[in-house]
């Protein structure tokens, strides 16, 4: 294909990601507090480590004293990279985080276009596959989670499986290592799941067994990337004896009636799919377009056999990914009907930490857009297939996407509060407490005083905090969440001395009123443990006095 018509699909991409996810590129200097502060600060400090200290990256600048604390959760080291260029333009983890989401859709469209073209599907085929697995459900209901966002690397992998299946070369077999470990290196969940979905589908499309010899090669390239992630996860979490909980891993997986649901975003088939509703991630209803195109490349099996393997191998793929997505348990409006695939896998260590089920549906829908691009192919007539692809997006149309509430959002062109800069200015690294500590809850009471704040807002100075926001909450960080209720106390204090914090930030703003009485009328009697250093309107720094 020629450079223009590469340049034109670009072009195309860039307007639906602009479009599909309205109004996020007109607001890259709002983020809300939660998993988006969250992502916004990992982005932020693997960015920082890679370019200034590559050993200090596992243990990043949280839940002190804890080490390896960034695996606790998704690191998106391999997403975090996408953003190195942008500190050419912007230091600002708010914009940079907003600039990468809307990367990893077009990238991820341009990925599955790739792939489609190498398997001689239409220029028009492979452009819809790309925007219809970019802007698929899953996708546009998690913009805040960038691990979800993070497929851009998915497709290639399964570019390079296909000319290793065919050919069996060796180069393609690393390739296809090196991006399947990249996608982990994304989002954790692709690997892992991927271990459960893809062995059929990889059967099913390999052409002769003699290709197997160089497997070995493709294997070796993948676990120079998964074994170091799986050793950095192990010492994160093994002190921690975290387990998640079946009936945590049943919560967070898609019900039968989820092949049926969409997000409640989708001016489509949002209200219609009301009842059939879960969970976000549960969502798995690609709109009646995508099904029927997908229906028509089923169909064609007999009358298409230069393309049979490869149909066969991407329906084997979306019908695995929506086995493992029902979790543990099959499950029909609430009903359990009996034991699912995953609970087998639960037997394996590896498959207990996975939280959500339900995020094998990027599987799914990888596999459904490949199908309804090759079931496109088979429509004669032009004008058809072009009223198929539009129609097809407009199912997907979910924007303007849900904005939070302006309490919610942080804003980067509002200044960084004094007292950040305050800190930045204070000499050495001793750890700093953030005050209050909100319930787990807290994030829907008074947002802008949650931990995913005070780790975004430690992009201004990088001391230890021990704040912390991860899916893995460590039980020692709960006591300490427990002791600071009442402070200033003896308890308290001793546990801070205990840790050697330095300095508290107190954020008075962020207590009820009772509470904030309380305190200040108990701070005069702690004067000689509490110094207060400075104060910037309800922004406390306090002094632990050695």
């Amino acid at each position: 294909m020629s450079l223009k018509s590469h340049a034109g699909a670009a072009f195309l991409y860039a307007a639906l990601t602009v479009l599909m996810t309205w109004p996020l590129a007109a607001r890259l200097n709002l983020i809300e507090a939660g998993d988006s502060s969250y992502f916004a600060w990992v982005m932020a400090w693997t960015t920082r480590a890679l370019l200034h200290d590559p050993l200090s990256l596992p243990h990043a600048n949280t839940l002190h004293p804890l080490r390896y604390a960034l695996f606790l959760d998704e690191p998106i080291v391999a997403t975090s990279i996408l953003s190195l260029p942008l500190r050419l333009l912007t230091s600002d983890p708010i914009v940079t985080l907003n600039v990468v989401r809307l990367l990893t859709f077009f990238l991820s469209a341009l990925g599955v276009r790739a792939l489609a073209l190498s398997l001689g599907l239409s220029p028009l085929a492979a452009f819809a596959a790309g925007a219809i697995f970019s802007f698929s459900s899953n996708r546009v209901s998690s913009p805040a989670h960038l691990s979800v966002l993070g497929t851009q690397f998915l497709p290639l992998y399964f570019l390079f499986l296909h000319r290793w299946t065919r050919d069996g070369s060796a180069k393609a077999a690393s390739l296809a290592g090196l991006f399947f470990g990249l996608s982990a290196w994304a989002c954790g969940y692709q690997a892992l799941l991927a271990a459960a979905i893809l062995p059929l589908p990889i059967l099913v499309l390999i052409e002769r067994p003699s290709v197997l010899r160089t497997a070995p090669v493709g294997i070796a390239v993948a676990l120079a990337f998964l074994l170091p992630l799986r050793w950095l996860h192990q010492q994160a979490l093994a002190p921690l004896q975290y387990e998640r909980t079946a009936s945590e891993t049943v919560f967070f997986s898609a019900p039968l009636e989820g092949a049926l649901s969409t997000s409640a975003s989708n001016h489509v088939w949002g209200a219609a799919t009301e009842n059939l509703r879960s969970i976000v991630e549960g969502d798995l209803f690609q709109g009646l377009t995508v099904l029927g195109l997908a229906a028509l490349a089923l169909l064609g099996l007999k009358a298409d056999p230069l393309r049979r393997r490869v149909i066969l191998g991407y329906a084997a793929l979306a019908a695995c990914a929506w086995l493992v997505a029902l979790g543990p348990e099959v499950r029909l409006f609430g009903q359990t009907l009996f034991p699912g695939p995953f609970s087998w896998l639960r037997e394996f260590e590896a498959f207990r930490m996975i939280r959500v089920p339900a995020r094998a549906s990027v599987f799914l829908c990888l596999g459904l857009s490949m199908l309804a691009a090759i079931g496109l192919d088979r429509v004669r007539r032009t004008g058809w297939r072009v009223a198929l692809v539009a129609l097809a997006l407009i199912e997907a149309t979910a924007a303007p996407l849900n904005v939070v509430a302006a309490d919610r959002c942080l804003n980067a062109a509002e200044p960084v509060p004094a007292v950040y800069l305050w800190l930045r200015a204070q000499p050495g690294s001793h750890p700093v407490i953030e005050l209050p500590i909100l319930p787990n809850d807290g994030l829907f009471q008074r947002p802008r005083f949650d931990d995913s704040v005070y780790l975004l807002r430690s992009t201004t100075h990088w001391k230890p905090l021990l704040n912390g926001y991860a899916g893995t909450e460590p039980r020692e960080y709960a006591k300490v969440r427990d002791a600071m209720r009442e402070f200033p106390s003896d308890q308290s204090m001793a546990l801070l001395r205990s840790m050697g914090v330095r300095h508290v930030l107190l954020h008075l703003r962020g207590i009820g009123p009772n509470r904030r009485q309380a305190i200040e009328d108990r701070l005069p009697s702690f004067a000689s443990d509490l110094r207060i250093s400075a104060r910037f309107d309800d922004d406390l720094a306090l002094e632990i006095v050695r």
